[in-house]
C-alpha cells in the first residue's frame, strides 16, 4: 500500500488560507478602530468634565477618516460585526461632522473699505537650526506685520534684519519669548500677564495708513497637564475678557494652542467679538502639518469689521509650526 502524501513544510501556503488569514488581520484592525473611535466620541461628549478628555476634542478630522474608512468596510465586508461598526462610524461621523463643520463654516465678510494689511504669524521654534531660512521666508512674505513666537536673545538679533522698522521684542529663554516687527508706527503698548504663570501677552495700538487697529500676540501654555491645561484655560478666558474694553478693529495672533474643535476655543469665540481668519478655509493644519496628528493650533483672529482677503499657510522653515499669512482689510 502507497503511503499517504504529506506537504512538506515549505510548501507555498495556499491562496485560500492567505485571503483567510488577510480578512482575519483586517476585521480585528477594524474592530480596534471601531473601540478607539468610540472611547473617542465619549471622551469629545465628555470633554468638559476633565482636561485629559479635552484632548480627544483635538482630533476631530482624524475621527472623520477612521469613521469614512470604517463604513467603506462595512460596506465591503457585510456581516454582522461589520455591520456594527458601520453604525457606530455613522453616528460618530454624524456627531464629528457637526462640530467641524460649526467651527469651520466662513462667516459673513464685511465690505470693508479700508487700509489692507498683510500679517504674518510663525512660532519659530526657540532650538530651529534653520533660522536664516525662516528669516528669508519672512522677508519674502513681504508682510505689514509680522509675530514671531518662541524667540530668544539669538532669533531677536536674527530678526532685526527684517525690513520693519518698528518693534517690540520680548526675547525669554523658555519658548514664550514674543517679537513683533511693523512698518506701521506703534502708538501705544501693554504687557498683559493673563495667567499665575508669568507667560506675556502683547496689546499694540498700530496705526494702519491711519486707522488705528489693535493687534494682540499671545502664546498661553500647552496643555501638557492639569496645571498647564487649567492655565491654559484661564488665560484664554482672561483675553475674552478684555477684548471687551477695546474699540476699534482687533487682529489676536496667537499659537493659541487649542484647535478650534476644543471646549476652551469656542468659548473664546462666544465670548469675544472675535472670527478666525481661517474658516474661509476650513482650518489648514499648523502643527506638524504633514503627519497624522497635524492640528491647527495657530489662529489669528479678526474682529467682525474686518474682511479676509486671503489666507494661506507657509512653510516651517525648521519649526514644528508652520507660519501663517493673511491679508486682511480694515
Amino acid at each position: 500500500m502507497a503511503a499517504p502524501e504529506t506537504s512538506s513544510p515549505d510548501a507555498p501556503e495556499p491562496p485560500r488560507n492567505r485571503r483567510v488569514r488577510f480578512h482575519a488581520a483586517i476585521d480585528r484592525l477594524a474592530g480596534a478602530a471601531c473601540v478607539g473611535l468610540i472611547a473617542a466620541t465619549a471622551a469629545c461628549l465628555a470633554a468638559r468634565a476633565a482636561w485629559f478628555l479635552a484632548l480627544a476634542c483635538h482630533f476631530r478630522v482624524q475621527y472623520l477618516l477612521v469613521a469614512c474608512a470604517l463604513l467603506i468596510y462595512a460596506g465591503l465586508r457585510r456581516h454582522r460585526a461589520s455591520l456594527v461598526m458601520g453604525s457606530v462610524a455613522t453616528i460618530a461621523l454624524a456627531l464629528h461632522l457637526y462640530v467641524y463643520v460649526q467651527a469651520a463654516w466662513p462667516a459673513p465678510q464685511p465690505a470693508a473699505e479700508g487700509p489692507s494689511l498683510r500679517l504674518l504669524l510663525h512660532n519659530v521654534y526657540i532650538d530651529n537650526r534653520r533660522r536664516p531660512t525662516a528669516i528669508d521666508q519672512a522677508r519674502t512674505a513681504a508682510a505689514d506685520v509680522a509675530v514671531f513666537l518662541e524667540v530668544d536673545h539669538a532669533w531677536v538679533a536674527a530678526l532685526d534684519a527684517l525690513p520693519l522698522p518698528h518693534r517690540l521684542r520680548i526675547p525669554r529663554d523658555d519658548g514664550f519669548g514674543i517679537a513683533v516687527y511693523t512698518r506701521h508706527p506703534i502708538l501705544d503698548h501693554e504687557i498683559w500677564q493673563l495667567d499665575d504663570n508669568g507667560i506675556p501677552t502683547v496689546c499694540l495700538r498700530l496705526a494702519i495708513d491711519g486707522t488705528p487697529c489693535t493687534l494682540i500676540a499671545t502664546h498661553p501654555l500647552p496643555p501638557v497637564g492639569a496645571n498647564y491645561a487649567h492655565a491654559r484655560n484661564a488665560h484664554l478666558r482672561a483675553l475674552a475678557a478684555r477684548l471687551h474694553a477695546i474699540v476699534g478693529p482687533v487682529v489676536v495672533a496667537g499659537d493659541l494652542n487649542t484647535t478650534p474643535y476644543a471646549p476652551c476655543y469656542r468659548d473664546l469665540i462666544a465670548n469675544s467679538i472675535l472670527r478666525n481668519a481661517a474658516s474661509r478655509r476650513w482650518h489648514p493644519p499648523t502643527w506638524r502639518a504633514h503627519g497624522p496628528l497635524a492640528l491647527p493650533l495657530d489662529h489669528l483672529l479678526v474682529s467682525p469689521t474686518i474682511a479676509v482677503v486671503d489666507h494661506r499657510v507657509l512653510s516651517s522653515c525648521g519649526s514644528d509650526h508652520c507660519a501663517v499669512l493673511v491679508d486682511l482689510r480694515l
